[in-house]
């Protein structure tokens, strides 16, 4: 197949998404575009998952996160919930509701939504965190449809 990217024919072929846009959602890229791209984890060897605000995450990473800091999920379920209110803490609730059983439970959800932003943002769960605190909202980690 050939390389969307830099058009070389290559054996190897990786489909990577695109992004946010009316465009196509995914790309096929030679394994170099798709490094350099920054839409492959090397770490994993697996292409990252897209999100609608056009960022993208490797899901393993992802998952790593939430598994070493799974101890104190609950602890940041506590500090979110404690520190908005109003419509952003019942949209939070709700989300966690629905997603919460998918996931094992609301703080491994809060957990894994935490992680995942702060790899498509390059700062950490702590971050984050002090980040929806602070602005009383966690529309940042909430889906864009939510």
């Amino acid at each position: 197949m050939v390389c969307k990217e830099c058009g070389r024919d290559s054996y190897v072929i990786v489909i990577v998404p695109c992004g946010k846009g009316s465009g196509p959602y995914v790309m096929e890229l030679c394994m170099k575009c798709a490094i350099r791209s920054g839409k492959y984890c090397v770490s994993h060897e697996v292409a990252h998952i897209g999100y609608s605000d056009g960022t993208t995450a490797c899901i393993i990473c992802v998952h790593d996160i939430v598994a070493e800091k799974m101890s104190s999920a609950d602890g940041y379920l506590e500090r979110i919930t404690d520190n908005i209110d109003g419509d952003d803490l019942e949209s939070l609730d709700d989300w966690l509701d629905m997603v919460g059983p998918i996931y094992g439970g609301r703080p491994r959800a809060l957990l894994s939504a935490l992680a995942a932003r702060s790899l498509r943002t390059g700062v950490t769960v702590d971050e984050v965190t002090e980040r929806i605190i602070s602005a009383r909202s966690a529309a940042e980690i909430l889906p864009d449809y939510w």
